[in-house]
């Protein structure tokens, strides 16, 4: 029996009782499940009898799995057989960027902070030669512990059957729409999801193509989109006659404090670095929150 057709209480694995069908398309759903073993929600992933991508999401998944970056969305378990083929991921508590874009533009410090972790977990994932191909504002998740996780790495894509000649690239324009996205609550071009509270921008792609590749190692370019984040979005100009700029925006529980001191125009009250004594002028150091 496939188990695409499988119903509240079925056990997958003999340890894997399914509870509530929380998506599904043509060809799969997605279940929250209870580990009976480890007792824990987990999200099973199930197939349809015949559906042409159970191999390559399987495959996907079995790449993620290797991956230990935690904020990427764990994958506990695959099951390949043909008719009885399922995986098992961890179950993340959290709201999506999506949701948090249901009133509006976020903060520009928590737009940045959701933005420099998930570019910083992707490119740890693109070291590993695994990419996610299907970024969207449902991908990204702040949990209640104050950090990002990343969903459907691979998994996404192979579903759809998204592929790309560059996957490094693909995921470095998408994180450039997702930036776009946190700082202004528009999707540009067509929004993947009609359901979405973020409303589409005209103008089409945020990052054009050859600029963006040109120059590039394979895997550069997802590690300098943290960079460019974390350097340049939370520290603006000291105020006119001051020596320290501070900047507490108002974020969720967890999120580390960012105070910004000194820039060319603004000395620093550490001699000629950061706050922390390390970051350049201008620059952003973490403290306690």
């Amino acid at each position: 029996m496939s188990t695409f057709i499988s119903e509240p209480g079925t056990r997958l694995g003999g340890r894997y009782r399914l509870e509530d069908r929380i998506g599904a398309s043509s060809g799969w759903a997605a279940w929250k499940a209870i580990d009976e073993t480890l007792a824990r929600a987990v999200t099973v992933l199930t197939f349809a009898r015949g559906f042409p991508r159970i191999t390559d999401a399987v495959t996907a998944a079995r790449a993620a799995s290797r991956l230990t970056d935690a904020r990427l969305a764990q994958v506990f378990d695959v099951e390949e057989d043909w008719d009885h083929a399922y995986v098992v991921m961890e179950w993340v508590v959290g709201d999506s960027l999506d949701d948090l874009l249901a009133d509006g533009p976020l903060d520009p410090g928590q737009g940045a902070e959701i933005v420099e972790q998930s570019a910083e977990a992707l490119a740890s994932a693109h070291a590993a030669g695994v990419a996610h191909l299907c970024l969207t504002p449902k991908s990204l998740r702040w949990t209640s512990g104050g950090g990002v996780k990343i969903v459907g790495l691979g998994i996404d894509a192979a579903l759809a059957g998204v592929t790309a000649d560059d996957p490094a690239l693909a995921d470095t324009r998408s994180l450039g729409k997702l930036l776009y996205a946190a700082l202004t609550a528009h999707w540009p071009g067509a929004y993947p999801s009609r359901s979405s509270p973020v409303v589409n921008a005209p103008g089409g792609e945020v990052m054009g193509g050859g600029a963006a590749g040109a120059g590039m190692t394979r895997f550069s370019a997802v590690a300098s989109v943290a960079g460019v984040v974390s350097g340049g979005l939370w520290c603006p100009p000291c105020p006119s006659g001051s020596s320290t700029w501070q900047q507490t925006p108002s974020m969720p529980a967890g999120t580390p404090a960012r105070t910004c001191r000194g820039d060319s125009g603004c000395p620093s009250t550490s001699g000629a670095g950061g706050s922390d004594g390390q970051s350049p002028p201008g620059q952003c150091a973490v403290s306690a929150a």
